[in-house]
C-alpha cells in the first residue's frame, strides 16, 4: 500500500495542524490497524465532497447547519446500560466540542421483551418494535453466535433520525454482522458475513455494539462511526482514530492532523483563521482530558497533555514571539508489541483485531503536566497569531 505524503493527504498547512516536531504523536499505522485496499482520503477530497448533495455514488456529503447539528445517542434496545450510554455521552461531547450531543429516549425493543423469531424465505428473523412500526431484523450464526445483520437494521432506524439530528449513533447489546460479496473466478458470487463492531450508512445512521469489548474500544467505535456519517473516510497516512481497524485494548482515540483538519476547517468552517483554529483545538483538547479523566481513561490523558503543549509553542514560534512558559520537555512513548494477529479481511465495518501481546503506554512521571487554561497575550487582541498556556505543575 503506497502512503500518501503529508503535504498531498493534507494541502495548505497551519502551524496547529503540522510540523515536523508533531510526528512524535502522529506516526504512521502498522498494517494491523489498515484494511488491504484503503486510500487516503485527501483534505481537497473531503473539501470538494461538501460542494455536493449526498449521492448513491458517495461524492458528496451532508453539511452541518444551524438546525442540523445535534449527535444523537439512542438505545436500541433493553440490554444497553443506562450507566454506559452516560459515559459514551460524556465522551461525545468533549470529542464533538461546540456540537449538541443528546441522548434519545428508547424507542425500539424486541417483540414482547423476548427475541421473537420467524422463518421467511429459509432465513431466520426476529421481530423489532421501532416506533409504531414493527420490522423483521436478519439473523445470522457467526462462531456459534447470534448476530444482527446491520442492513437490516439500518431499514429500521434511519426514520428515527430527527430534523435536528446530524447524526444517529444507535447503541446495540446484540452482535453485529456485515454481508460481504466476493467474486469467484468462476464468474459466480459468493456471499460472507463478518463479524464487526460498528457500521455507518449514508443516511446519517451508525450502529455500534455496546458489549464485550473495553471502554476506550467503545468510545473508539463510536467517534469512528459517527465522522463516517460526516463523510470522513478512514485514514492511511497516520495512526488515527479513522484507521480501518479496531486494536483491542490499543484503540487510537485520537484524530490525525488530517483529520483534525477535515472537522475544524472543513466541518466546522473554521477556516482563514489560525488564532481561531488553534482557540478551538486546544479547548476542544482540555474538554477531552476532563472527559477523560473523569472516566478513569487516565492512560489517555498525557498524549492529550504534551499535544497542547506542543501546538501552544508552535503557535508561539510561528509568530515569532517568545513562548511564556518553560517547562521540562515529557515525551509521550508508545509502546507496543509489533506482532499482530492477521486479517486478510476487506470489511468495511469496523473489526476488533486482538492483540497477541499486551500494549502498554508510557510517559515520564518524573513530571506531569496540566492544562488548565488558556489566556491572550495582550497582543492577542492585537491579531497576533500567538497563544500562552497556562499550566499547572503538580
Amino acid at each position: 500500500m503506497e502512503r500518501t505524503s503529508i503535504k498531498q493527504a493534507m494541502g495548505s498547512i497551519s502551524p496547529w495542524m503540522w510540523n515536523e516536531g508533531f510526528a512524535q504523536f502522529h506516526p504512521p499505522p502498522d498494517s494491523s490497524r489498515l484494511c488491504e485496499g484503503d486510500a487516503e482520503q485527501s483534505f481537497h477530497q473531503f473539501a470538494d465532497m461538501g460542494k455536493r448533495k449526498p449521492n448513491d455514488r458517495g461524492t458528496g456529503r451532508w453539511k452541518l447547519t444551524n438546525k442540523r447539528r445535534t449527535v444523537s445517542i439512542i438505545p436500541l434496545d433493553s440490554g444497553v446500560s443506562p450507566f454506559l450510554v452516560k459515559k459514551i455521552h460524556l465522551y461525545l461531547r468533549a470529542f464533538f466540542h461546540t456540537l449538541p450531543v443528546e441522548i434519545r429516549a428508547p424507542q425500539c425493543h424486541f417483540a414482547q421483551q423476548e427475541k421473537e423469531k420467524e422463518e421467511k424465505n429459509g432465513k431466520i428473523y426476529y421481530q423489532f418494535v421501532c416506533g409504531n412500526e414493527t420490522v423483521l431484523l436478519e439473523r445470522r450464526i457467526i462462531d456459534g453466535n447470534d448476530h444482527l445483520e446491520v442492513s437490516s437494521v439500518f431499514d429500521a432506524i434511519v426514520p428515527l433520525v430527527a430534523e435536528t439530528d446530524y447524526c444517529l449513533i444507535g447503541l446495540t447489546s446484540n452482535k453485529l454482522a456485515e454481508e460481504w460479496f466476493e467474486d469467484n473466478e468462476d464468474g459466480t458470487e459468493s456471499v460472507s458475513y463478518d463479524a464487526i463492531l460498528g457500521r455507518a450508512c449514508g443516511d446519517r445512521v451508525c450502529i455500534v455494539q455496546s458489549t464485550e469489548c473495553s471502554i476506550s474500544t467503545l468510545l473508539a467505535t463510536c467517534s469512528h462511526e459517527a465522522l463516517h456519517c460526516f463523510g470522513f473516510d478512514h485514514c492511511t497516512t497516520f495512526q488515527c482514530l479513522m484507521n480501518s481497524q479496531s486494536i483491542e485494548d490499543d484503540d487510537c482515540l485520537f484524530l490525525s492532523p488530517l483529520n483534525l483538519k477535515k472537522w475544524v476547517v472543513g466541518v466546522l468552517g473554521i477556516r482563514g483563521d489560525d488564532e481561531a483554529a488553534t482557540k478551538y483545538v486546544l479547548e476542544r483538547y482540555a474538554a477531552m482530558v476532563e472527559a477523560l479523566e473523569s472516566l478513569g481513561l487516565v492512560d489517555e490523558v498525557p498524549w492529550l497533555r504534551n499535544k497542547i503543549r506542543a501546538i501552544g509553542l508552535s503557535a508561539a514560534k510561528s509568530s515569532g514571539q517568545e513562548a511564556t512558559v518553560s517547562l521540562t520537555q515529557i515525551r509521550f512513548n508508545r509502546h507496543r508489541k509489533n506482532e499482530r494477529l492477521k486479517t486478510g479481511s476487506n470489511n468495511v465495518g469496523r473489526k476488533a483485531v486482538k492483540s497477541q501481546f499486551w500494549s502498554s503506554r508510557h510517559t515520564n512521571n518524573a513530571t506531569s503536566i496540566k492544562p488548565c487554561l488558556f489566556l491572550p497575550q495582550a497582543s492577542y487582541a492585537s491579531n497576533s497569531h500567538y497563544w500562552s498556556i497556562l499550566y499547572l505543575l503538580y
